[in-house]
């Protein structure tokens, strides 16, 4: 008795076979990926801008905090209750 595993490779291993697949699967494949060509182009451009907004968030935000921190340095060593 043959698993079906063994069955469904001899049924691919006859070359009439792979070619009946391929004529099946071919238009198949091809009117999927008519469909999802646009959707798939949207999402990595709506991906990219994701990408740079981020990334002028986190500069924004490192260049605020940056200019915080030196105005809480300047008050603290030029206020009067620092002393020596």
């Amino acid at each position: 008795m043959k698993l079906i595993r063994e069955k469904i490779i001899e049924f691919f291993k006859d070359e009439d076979m792979k070619l009946f697949a391929t004529s099946i699967t071919k238009p198949i494949t091809n009117y999927i990926y008519d469909e999802v060509y646009l959707y798939v182009w949207c999402f990595c451009i709506y991906q990219i801008f994701q990408i740079i907004t981020i990334m002028i968030m986190i500069y924004l935000l490192l260049k605020i905090l940056k200019s915080i921190n030196k105005k809480n340095l300047y008050t603290y060593y030029n206020s009067s209750n620092y002393e020596l």
